[in-house]
């Protein structure tokens, strides 16, 4: 049976390296995740609960409880009207990466025709870029 800290370290390799995913969720904990792993954290504190579930995404639920979907669908597709060009970009990222991960952990994940799998190598190049140039 999981508990919160299988299900953190489960979040957690959705992200390129632990490093991403705690500076994602602003924890300066830099060993947090190896600690969690090693045995070090069995019982992670609200205030880092609070922050996974706020900076991830992720389902409070979930999380603690190990019940209903990693992440709710949620309508938050539209993008706001001023949103600069990276903005929209990074918005529609995090819906597609919102849809993979529901349809991988129902293993229901259909095959991209070449095309849109080249489209989609190009826009996440091209985020990755302006994110780099942004810092």
């Amino acid at each position: 049976m999981y508990d919160v800290k299988d299900r953190i370290l489960q979040l957690s390799a959705l992200f390129p390296s632990a490093k991403a995913f705690l500076k994602k969720c602003e924890i300066n904990n830099h060993s947090y995740i190896t600690d969690i792993k090693k045995g070090r954290i069995n019982n992670p504190g609200s205030d880092h609960l609070e922050k996974i579930v706020e900076k991830t995404g992720c389902s409070g639920t979930w999380l603690l409880t190990g019940k209903g979907e990693m992440f709710e669908k949620s309508g938050k597709s539209e993008v706001r009207e001023n949103a600069t060009p990276y903005e929209a970009v990074e918005g529609k990222l995090e819906e597609i990466l919102d849809l993979t991960i529901t349809n991988l952990e129902k293993e229901k994940l259909p095959e991209l025709s070449l095309d849109t799998e080249s489209r989609l190598a190009k826009l996440l190049s091209l985020s990755l870029a302006a994110k780099t140039k942004n810092q």
